[in-house]
């Protein structure tokens, strides 16, 4: 299984696991559970699972039971086996519970693994080439003529027809354009509002230029922000793509 897309494949799941856990099993079981019985996939994902955990800052130092205890054995200083703490947990029922140490280190873990697995996804080459080509829509729907939706709705607008894969994707690509714009010269230092004005609030600005259909005025300082900021993003993820 290729390296992106193991690293898809697990993230989907983990997501699964995060709604609805198997509160009998740690992690690596439910992950097993969420799979087709004898899948191929259940050993390459159990290792990039292991692999990310050995990561975890929290990890225990156990590749079999990541998470540590936090109960320390009576009169010693150094914490319970995490072998140990997982099977007391298992007996008490308590490997998921929010409520003690141990059970909300796992669900600490299960959400640095999503999270960890997010930041790769949206960094990833098929995500940039996916949000490249969506922008260049954008920027030929824009080319000669006024649109009524700012630069994240009119990119939504050409992923309104996708659902399933395709759809997370564009999920993915949408908040890598959040991450990029932030690093424009520009920026107006609000991530939902990124185009500055002058003379007020981007929010405002925003609400303003959609009310009179000016988001993308050649005519206005502002619209003109907006185009500048569509290029620059297109431009961005050209340098890192030569044949685009």
């Amino acid at each position: 299984m290729a390296t992106l897309e193991g690293q898809r494949h697990l993230l989907d799941r983990l997501r699964v696991i995060y709604t609805q856990p198997d509160r009998t099993v740690g992690i690596c079981e439910n992950l097993e559970n969420v799979l087709p019985p004898g899948s191929l996939e259940l050993q390459p994902l159990l290792n990039l699972l292991r692999d990310l955990c050995k990561l975890w800052p929290e990890w225990s130092g156990d590749i079999l039971y990541p998470v540590p205890s936090a109960q320390p054995y009576a009169g010693r200083l150094s914490r319970t086996a995490p072998s140990r703490a997982y099977t007391e947990a298992l007996h008490d029922g308590r490997l998921w519970d929010e409520g003690a140490p141990y059970g909300h280190s796992r669900w600490l873990l299960l959400g640095w693994l999503i999270n960890e697995l997010d930041k790769r996804a949206i960094d990833d080459p098929i995500t940039r080439r996916g949000l490249l080509t969506r922008l260049q829509e954008v920027q030929l729907e824009v080319a000669d003529r006024e649109i009524p939706d700012g630069l994240c709705s009119a990119v939504v607008v050409t992923q309104s027809k996708l659902s399933g894969q395709e759809a997370r994707l564009a999920y993915l690509e949408h908040w890598l354009m959040h991450k990029m714009w932030k690093q424009w010269p520009e920026y107006s230092g609000n991530k939902g509002y990124p185009v500055p004005h002058a003379h007020c609030s981007p929010a405002f600005a925003y609400e303003r230029a959609s009310a009179g259909g000016t988001l993308w005025s050649y005519g206005s300082d502002y619209g003109l922000a907006r185009r500048r900021l569509l290029s620059w993003l297109i431009n961005e993820l050209e340098k890192e793509m030569p044949d685009a």
